[in-house]
């Protein structure tokens, strides 16, 4: 008899659960973006499979659906050598159109920038890139007031990592060697500049080029 009364009030107290995460569905040009109050660091059905974010005031965002280019206006097609993947920077972010037609966009909020504080926050902007011979997006991105920022994204695993070059230097351009699978970065400190050489390996380095 307790047990049944135990999974009644469990039964009961669902739509409890339930209620207590909001929901505001916001949609924008080829993008539709869940945001889930308070719930940032925390898991929802919804985000399974899904790239996720966290906006600055602790809500969880999820990219539920993405059904075309993610703006009216494109300022450059970024290079591709994995496969057969358009990639289109626009103002919104980045959108990816796969050879089947299918659509996967980046908004510029799921993008991941650090402010002085070492907050995550919510003001980024795509600025070059390029994707590399294993499937991997190599994304400049700007935003104030930290700067420019080095960014890799796995598209399998809707990861961001960062990449900091050396002396403080941050990334302005890059462009990549197919053959050697090296990544060629001009970063820029205080006025000074230098050219780098990221050696693709398992544990990434750094050779400088160009520079003093």
């Amino acid at each position: 008899m307790r047990q049944a009364v135990l999974i009644i009030l469990f039964i009961y107290s669902l739509p409890l659960f339930a209620q207590q995460v909001q929901r505001i569905d916001q949609y924008e040009p080829g993008t539709k973006i869940s945001y889930f109050m308070g719930q940032c660091g925390q898991s929802v059905p919804e985000a399974e499979g899904k790239l996720t974010f966290c906006d600055a005031v602790g809500n969880l965002g999820v990219v539920i659906e993405s059904s075309g280019l993610n703006s009216d206006g494109v300022s450059e097609m970024l290079p591709n050598y994995f496969d057969d993947t358009e990639l289109y920077i626009t103002r919104n972010g980045l959108s990816m159109r796969e050879a089947d037609g299918k659509w996967n966009n980046l908004p510029n909020p799921a993008i991941p920038t650090l402010d002085f504080n070492s907050d995550f926050s919510n003001t980024s902007e795509v600025v070059t890139g390029f994707m590399d011979s294993n499937g991997l997006l190599h994304l400049i991105v700007f935003n104030n007031p930290s700067g420019y920022e080095y960014w890799l994204f796995d598209r399998t695993a809707y990861t961001f990592e960062e990449v900091d070059l050396p002396n403080f230097q941050a990334a302005r351009q890059i462009a990549y060697d197919e053959q050697s699978g090296n990544t060629f970065i001009m970063g820029n400190s205080g006025g000074f500049q230098r050219i780098y050489e990221r050696i693709a390996c398992s544990t990434a380095r750094f050779m400088m080029l160009v520079g003093e």
